[in-house]
């Protein structure tokens, strides 16, 4: 049994399902209520601040083990976030997100709400906010050099 504190940063979820970074703002016998600090859900988004009520087994200390904090990630360059951004938008076309109509449309949508949390996580490190449009135009002046118009 792992011991909690009010304060304490926990990730929150199944083992095998989603699983959310928040905060412990109370603690009751078996369970305790977590303040929401990351967007959470697939097919229904969870605003960040709510309130869930989590079973301890549920809970798992957000450390440096489970989810290291964004001051212990070493910081890259712009011209690799770009990089996974462009990728991500690439990933994000519908040809490459349904895999050529093989997909049914549950497993596209859940591909693309994991694309888009990966790309918000993205615009989070480079501190902005970069449009399609913009990405496509770097790879194009990293490739040729010149500025397209």
């Amino acid at each position: 049994m792992q011991s909690f504190k009010v304060g304490d940063r926990v990730l929150f979820g199944r083992v095998h399902g989603e699983r959310t970074l928040g905060e412990v703002i109370k603690i009751n016998r078996s369970r305790m209520r977590v303040k929401q600090l990351d967007a959470r859900g697939t097919y229904k988004t969870h605003p960040i601040g709510t309130v869930w009520v989590v079973p301890m087994a549920l809970c798992d200390h957000a450390d440096g083990r489970t989810a290291p904090t964004e001051a212990a990630l070493p910081a890259r360059t712009e011209d690799a976030v770009m990089e996974d951004i462009l990728r991500t938008y690439v990933h994000l076309s519908p040809e490459n997100l349904s895999c050529d109509g093989e997909l049914s449309r549950a497993e596209c949508y859940r591909r693309g709400v994991a694309l888009n949390a990966r790309l918000r996580g993205f615009f989070k490190e480079i501190g902005r906010t970069v449009s399609e449009d913009e990405a496509y135009r770097y790879d194009d002046h990293k490739r040729t050099g010149r500025v397209a118009s």
